[in-house]
């Protein structure tokens, strides 16, 4: 497990990079909260009555179409108390990673100016290998290095 802090000025260019390009919108969304003058929840999940999603997609929305809800909550004078958002890799893709891994998670908590993220891993048998965690790892760092996300500080 991976665990970073981001802050000012780093901060305002993962802000961006999150909200307003499209550099984690192949993510799939597991859950969002804001805490701005209410809080705000949205759960990923697709709802099959409603979505036209067949059955073999991956059950849960992507972060591309996710982000303008979450945009909407954060837009204003002031900046939001709190954000949580956990996304997972598509798991579709997850065993391209690694072949054990059944779900790769990315958790990004934002509180008081300063954002910390950190990677999770659900594999898909039982086992004390933590080769699935390194392999999430590696992507990640390179993952951010790619796509030029500055990380203050590693934990």
């Amino acid at each position: 497990m991976l665990i970073f802090k981001i802050t000012d000025p780093e901060l305002n260019v993962f802000m961006g990079r999150l909200f307003k390009e499209g550099v984690f919108d192949i993510f799939e969304v597991r859950g969002l909260e804001v805490g701005a003058f209410t809080n705000f929840q949205i759960s990923g999940a697709l709802d099959r009555a409603f979505d036209e999603a067949p059955e073999t997609s991956p059950g849960y929305c992507s972060w591309e179409r996710i982000k303008p809800f979450a945009v909407a909550f954060i837009k204003g004078k002031k900046r939001p108390k709190a954000i949580k958002i956990t996304l997972a890799y598509p798991s579709e893709d997850a065993a391209q990673v690694h072949p054990n891994a059944a779900a790769l998670f990315l958790n990004i908590n934002y509180e008081n100016n300063e954002a910390q993220l950190s990677t999770a891993v659900s594999q898909r048998n039982f086992s004390l290998d933590k080769s699935v965690d390194g392999a999430w790892d590696d992507y990640i760092d390179a993952f951010f290095a790619k796509n030029n996300i500055p990380v203050s500080t590693r934990l």
